[in-house]
């Protein structure tokens, strides 16, 4: 049942804050501020592992949505 959680928040992530899928795999805990309602890209993780983004753009904060939020 846990897992059906995080495939449920890591689902709702991807369709309401527009994260990429590699962005998403490579998020830890502290990427996330939910005082400021913000996530910090600053890495990707694929078949090679976890490095920085291929740009300087891909370098982002995106705001969470209040929907991310509701139940």
């Amino acid at each position: 049942q846990g897992s059906s959680i995080t495939h449920y928040t890591g689902i709702m992530m991807l369709a309401l804050n527009g994260l990429r899928k590699d962005e998403l795999f490579a998020l830890t805990i502290k990427d996330v501020d939910l005082e400021n309602k913000t996530i910090i890209i600053y890495e990707t993780r694929d078949y090679h592992g976890t490095r920085d983004t291929k740009t300087i753009n891909s370098k982002r904060v995106i705001p969470i949505t209040d929907e991310s939020f509701s139940d």
